[in-house]
């Protein structure tokens, strides 16, 4: 009367399948295609885009498990785990690092090369600079779609060889 009658079975979707795929950090940075070996064998070519986070989930359109009733495939579910970086830490779409820069550079200014995800840089050091002093190269961060982010560079002095004498002898001179 309502409607309330039997279903027919139909065709119905394969099961998702859930997976969890551990990155490297420049891959969710940048983006990048990798290929990955899904429980059944098959290797799949899966694009990562550029600004994914740990705990987000890709989805695999009809890459799950096929159907018994003749429907389409299921889905294939990547949870991402993205690795921590020994360099970088991450900030929104932002990036942060510490740079060693040597005393003569923060005091007289310079360039010191830096790293970035996508590959080394030159980076001006203003004269005077001090310990502490944060830079930023603009959009050398996360690389999400449209909008950049940028890498704030920490300076931090570094001394190129501790027993130099002249640098004893102007440390001992200007202590008084």
């Amino acid at each position: 009367m309502f409607g309330g009658g039997r279903r027919r079975p139909g065709p119905r979707k394969g099961a998702d399948l859930r997976y969890r795929v551990e990155i490297a950090f420049e891959d969710a940075v940048l983006g990048a295609k990798r290929d990955m070996t899904m429980a059944d064998g098959r290797t799949l070519t899966v694009s990562i885009p550029a600004g994914v986070e740990s705990g987000k989930t890709l989805r695999l359109k009809s890459q799950g498990q096929r159907s018994a009733f003749g429907g389409p495939p299921g889905d294939a579910l990547l949870e991402v785990l993205v690795r921590d970086s020994k360099v970088w830490t991450r900030d929104g779409d932002d990036l942060r690092m510490g740079q060693g820069v040597p005393l003569r550079t923060m005091v007289l200014g310079g360039s010191v090369d830096v790293k970035t995800p996508s590959g080394s840089v030159t980076l001006k050091v203003p004269e005077g600079s001090n310990t502490g002093a944060t830079l930023r190269l603009r959009g050398k961060g996360v690389q999400a779609a449209g909008r950049p982010g940028n890498l704030y560079v920490r300076l931090e002095v570094v001394i190129e060889d501790p027993k130099d004498v002249d640098l004893k002898a102007w440390a001992k001179r200007s202590a008084t």
